[in-house]
């Protein structure tokens, strides 16, 4: 099954979806660059939300945002 991400949209939610999912498992215990947190961080702050300072409370400001 191939999934086709046309629009800069569909693209976007893609991205979101994917940083979501890596935080995710950094939070659990996979070890990680801490490049997704930063990410993760500047994506809630593009949002106008103010990031919090841990991996949990960032993950769960992502997921209120979407």
């Amino acid at each position: 099954m191939t999934i086709n991400l046309n629009t800069p949209e569909e693209i976007e939610m893609y991205r979101l979806l994917a940083v979501r999912k890596a935080l995710k498992l950094e939070t659990i215990g996979l070890k990680g660059r801490g490049q997704v947190f930063k990410l993760a961080k500047e994506i809630v702050a593009s949002y106008g939300v103010k990031p919090a300072n841990t991996k949990v409370k960032v993950l769960a400001q992502l997921e209120e945002l979407y």
